[in-house]
Order: C-alpha cells, then structure tokens, then sequence
C-alpha cells in the first residue's frame, strides 16, 4: 500500500497500540482515507525533574507542617496540560494555594509572563513563588523589585503567619528559601519586619 506499512502494523495503529508512528505515514493514511491531518501544538508545562527544585520544594513543605496536604504538578485546568508545581491544601481549614518554584530566575520578564498566564487559567487563585535563597536569585529580585512588586504585592511574613494558622494568604507573595536556612526576608516588607530581622 501507499503507507508502505503491514495490515498488522495498520491494525496497531487504528487500535492505538503504536504510540510513534511517523507524521508522514499518519498524513498517508489520512489521505488514503479522504481526511485531513492536521497537528497543533499547546504551551507546555514544566516538570519537576532537577533536584534543587524538588529540594526547595521538601524545605517549604517541611516549614509549612503535617496539617497542610501537599500534591505536585496540578494542572492549572481541566484542559490545560501547563500545570502549577504544588497544589496546598489544609486538611483543617481547607485554606489552599498554589506553588510555583523557581530555582535559577534567568529572565525575570519571562518568569512574570509564565506565571501570569497560569493565573489567568487557574480564575481566582492565591501563588506563592517560592525561590531557591542563592546569591544570583537573590540580586535578580532585588534588581527587578518594580517588576515583581505588582504581581507579588504581599509580605513574606504575613504570609508566613497565614499559612502558620491554617490562612490562605492575603496577596500573592515571593517566598525566598535558603539551603537549610531560614525564611529570607520577602520583597514587600514593614519596619515592624525589619526590626523583629535583627532583634
């Protein structure tokens, strides 16, 4: 036949058993058949596959505490394949917020957009970008500090105290995290935060 394929090898095909047949012998078929072939492509998702990502990610799970249920790499939508790295529910309130997690931010511009479009997608949900505590995260925030404060109004440490109580958070927040340190100070913060820092 055209296709050049066996009648067993079409039959895996129509069965859905051969998941890499070549685009060419699809269009072939397609064309046998009087049918149009036609691929889209849609924005993928990342997946959580370094292990610094999943090491920030463990820190923050470990601070939040038992009460808070955890599961990873929740689609932002039902018919979306972009997905949020966490999805944090408490088991007692039912307070809940995603988590993005970022551990090298090399284009400050480009992280912004990916997030705002998650957000878009997701309708009315709280984001905690957590960073990874190093010294070039740390210089890209405080460099691109305008940009970040419109999309991440809210202070670490409120944050922080919400999410102690079982609170979703009042404003979306950067959470920056430290190997085995302490919570960083946050973007937006009050005197009170720098004092109780230093005391």
């Amino acid at each position: 036949m055209a296709a050049r394929i066996s009648p067993s090898q079409l039959a895996r095909i129509e069965l859905g058993q051969n998941r890499s047949v070549p685009l060419r012998t699809l269009v072939l078929l397609g064309s046998m058949l009087g049918l149009d072939v036609m691929v889209r492509s849609y924005p993928g998702g990342r997946i959580l596959r370094d292990a610094p990502q999943l090491g920030v990610l463990s820190r923050f799970r470990d601070r939040l505490g038992g009460e808070w249920r955890w599961r990873q790499e929740v689609l932002v939508a039902h018919d979306e394949q972009r997905a949020w790295d966490a999805y944090i529910k408490h088991a007692g309130t039912r307070a809940e917020f995603v988590v993005e997690a970022e551990t090298r931010i090399h284009d400050v511009q480009a992280l912004l957009r990916r997030i705002a479009r998650k957000r878009e997608a997701s309708g009315n949900v709280r984001v905690v970008l957590l960073v990874a505590g190093t010294h070039n995260n740390r210089q890209a925030i405080e460099f691109a500090r305008d940009a970040f404060a419109p999309e991440f109004p809210g202070s670490m440490r409120s944050c922080m105290r919400a999410l102690a109580d079982g609170r979703v958070p009042e404003q979306d927040t950067v959470v920056i995290l430290g190997p085995g340190q302490a919570l960083s100070p946050s973007l937006s913060r009050s005197a009170g935060d720098e004092a109780n820092d230093h005391s």
